[in-house]
């Protein structure tokens, strides 16, 4: 809805329940077009603070991670050897089982 007040032109948002329905349904209410836009710009600026936020923790976990990845490589490299020796010692478990007729 544009408003002229005191000469000054406003924009407002209006609730249509109270017109639509009655009091019965909802209260009268308006806002400022301004009013909205300042909420919008400041819900904005929060999202830009926690996005920087966010950047901040993903860079150092990725500095951490980037630190850390030679060991945990070794250690998966360890890891599969062990299953590998693992896998063959089954095998010839298994073979001397075969051989022996059981």
């Amino acid at each position: 809805m544009i408003r002229y007040w005191n000469g000054n032109r406003r924009i407002e948002y209006v609730c249509k329940g109270y017109h639509g329905h009655g009091k019965e349904f909802c209260s009268s209410h308006r806002i400022h077009e301004e009013t909205i836009d300042a909420q919008v710009m400041e819900y904005a600026e929060l999202l830009r603070q926690c996005w920087q936020t966010e950047q901040a923790e993903l860079h150092r976990l990725h500095k951490l991670w980037s630190l850390r990845q030679p060991m945990i490589e070794a250690r998966i490299a360890e890891l599969r050897e062990e299953i590998r020796q693992d896998e063959e010692d089954i095998d010839e478990l298994l073979m001397l089982k075969i051989q022996r007729g059981r």
